[in-house]
C-alpha cells in the first residue's frame, strides 16, 4: 500500500510555506511494506492485501488481525528525518489510525524521531460527532481492541503527541493527559479545510510557546 499522500488532502497546508519541506519529504518517502488483513474464523484464516480487502471486498470480511510485511526493514528517508527535525510543528492527520498512520509510526526510526522531536506533535481526531466520516476505521479499531473514540486514537499515539484536535460535537470525553483543542473538524470544501488547517497550526504554535 502506498505511503504517498493524496495532494487534494494537502491543499490547505500547502498554503503554509513552513510546511512545504515536510510535504515534499513525505511524498518522497520510500518505505516498502504492505498491510495484510486476516479474515474469517480462527480455524480458517485468510490473508488479504489491504487494497484487495478495502476495494474488492469493500471492507466487509471480519478483521481478525493485521500484519505488516517488511516493516522491520523499512527506513525513513533522510528528507523525512530532516523535516521532523526542522519542522515548526508536526501534525498527524485524521486518517485511519490503524492502517494509514499505524504503518508509518511502526517504522522504528521514524517513531523514535517523532518521540524526540523538539517541535510540538499533535494529532487531529478522525471522529466527527462520534462518527468517522468515511472508511472502516471503527472495524480496525475494534480489531486491535481500542475504543472507537478520540481517546482510543490518542492511545495509539501515546508518547508521541502533546495535544489533539477533537470535534466539538463528540459525545465522549476528550483524551486525558494531553492538551485539547475542541472545534468543528468536519472539512466541508476548501474553506473548511483551510479553517481547520489554520486552527490546527495555531494550536500547535501555542503549544510550542508554552
Amino acid at each position: 500500500m502506498s505511503n504517498r499522500i493524496n495532494p487534494a488532502s494537502l491543499e490547505a497546508l500547502e498554503a503554509q510555506p513552513e510546511m512545504a519541506a515536510a510535504i515534499e519529504a513525505v511524498q518522497r518517502a520510500d518505505a516498502a511494506f504492505f498491510d495484510a488483513l486476516l479474515d474469517g474464523d480462527v480455524t480458517d484464516l485468510e490473508a488479504l492485501p489491504a487494497q484487495e480487502f478495502l476495494i474488492v471486498d469493500r471492507a466487509q470480511p471480519a478483521i481478525e488481525g493485521i500484519e505488516l510485511e517488511g516493516i522491520a526493514e523499512a527506513e525513513p528517508t533522510p528528507e523525512i528525518l530532516a523535516a521532523v527535525s526542522d519542522a515548526e510543528a508536526i501534525v498527524i492527520g485524521p486518517s485511519n489510525p490503524v492502517i494509514s498512520i499505524g504503518p508509518i509510526l511502526a517504522i522504528t526510526a521514524l517513531r523514535e524521531a517523532l518521540a524526540a522531536a523538539e517541535p510540538p506533535v499533535i494529532a487531529v481526531s478522525p471522529y466527527v460527532a462520534g462518527e468517522v466520516v468515511k472508511g472502516p476505521t471503527d472495524a480496525f479499531m475494534s480489531a486491535i481492541g481500542r475504543p472507537s473514540t478520540a481517546t482510543g486514537v490518542a492511545s495509539l499515539y501515546e508518547g508521541l503527541i502533546e495535544g489533539m484536535v477533537c470535534d466539538e460535537s463528540d459525545p465522549e470525553p476528550p483524551p486525558a493527559g494531553i492538551e485539547i483543542l475542541s472545534c468543528p473538524t468536519l472539512m466541508e470544501g476548501p474553506k473548511g479545510r483551510q479553517r481547520l488547517a489554520e486552527q490546527t497550526l495555531d494550536f500547535a504554535r501555542n503549544l510550542r510557546r508554552q
